[in-house]
């Protein structure tokens, strides 16, 4: 979570709870390419249920309170974004244009769950899109990225492409900036979607098969497991020992009572017989 805070997209995780997926729907197929084009009398404007929202990355900056101060824009390879994500175990992305995420390593896994279920809906969280790869890439390493930016160009590719099942990104955020800007498009036979509840984290995951790059919580879990492991070998041990020792004062107990009945027999015989 601090590498969410730090990047400033905690909102988008923890502070946006509702979606009608519906008017999302009926957003994204009014997104024209004309939104993208200065000077059209679309620009940065999406036209739905009558209605205009006013859309750009400086209104998604705006809505999640993000300052674009220290912006760093710049270019960055597939190549690089796959050897960072698997920490340095793949080198190319992927022909088939998904990365597994089995090659992840744990701080990576970690954020491509949070980003399949808050950023880029989808129950195959088994592999990685480029599109989602890049934002935690982003997010991983800190970046000063343009996220109002990002999430704007996701948005108007639904316009440029004929793909009919492409998935919508940040459908929680469209909503609510949509809502922000026209509170009564709603509506009245319209619910929100129920939010999923919150993510969990198997610890499992820190022993599977993804690298272990978060080294410090590995070792301290593997650690625990030792001296937890150590602990309970140590009393097993010494129980034994406790049962052993016991049965073998007991045999010597026995030993020395046997001694002195037959020590005091033969005393009493040798008196008898001096009598």
């Amino acid at each position: 979570m601090e590498w969410i805070e730090e990047v400033g997209l905690l909102k988008t995780v923890t502070g946006i709870t509702r979606c009608y997926d519906k008017l999302v729907k009926e957003f994204i197929v009014n997104v024209t390419t004309s939104c993208n084009v200065s000077g059209s009398p679309d620009f940065r404007k999406v036209f739905v249920r009558g209605k205009c929202v006013n859309f750009s990355p400086s209104v998604i900056n705006t809505f999640l309170g993000r300052s674009l101060a220290e912006i760093v824009d710049e270019e960055i390879s597939l190549s690089a974004i796959t050897t960072e994500l698997t920490a340095d175990q793949v080198k190319e992305w992927p022909v088939k244009g998904l990365l597994s995420s089995a090659h992840l390593s744990v701080k990576y896994a970690i954020l491509n769950r949070i980003g399949a279920a808050n950023w880029a809906p989808t129950k195959h969280t088994s592999n990685v899109s480029s599109g989602l790869a890049k934002l935690i890439y982003l997010i991983g390493t800190k970046a000063k990225f343009d996220f109002g930016a990002y999430v704007f160009d996701q948005t108007v590719k639904h316009a440029e492409t004929l793909a009919v099942k492409l998935p919508i990104g940040f459908p929680y955020l469209i909503s609510e900036i949509i809502l922000s800007q026209q509170p009564q498009i709603v509506t009245a036979d319209e619910f929100p979607n129920k939010k999923a509840s919150a993510l969990t984290v198997d610890h499992r995951l820190l022993d599977g098969t993804h690298v272990p790059d978060v080294a410090g919580l590995a070792e301290i879990t593997q650690g625990e497991d030792t001296i937890s492991s150590c602990t309970l070998r140590k009393k097993h041990v010494d129980c034994l020992i406790m049962e052993l020792t016991k049965g073998k004062n007991t045999d010597e107990d026995n030993a020395v009572a046997g001694d002195q009945a037959v020590g005091g027999a033969t005393s009493d015989d040798d008196s008898a017989a001096s009598s």
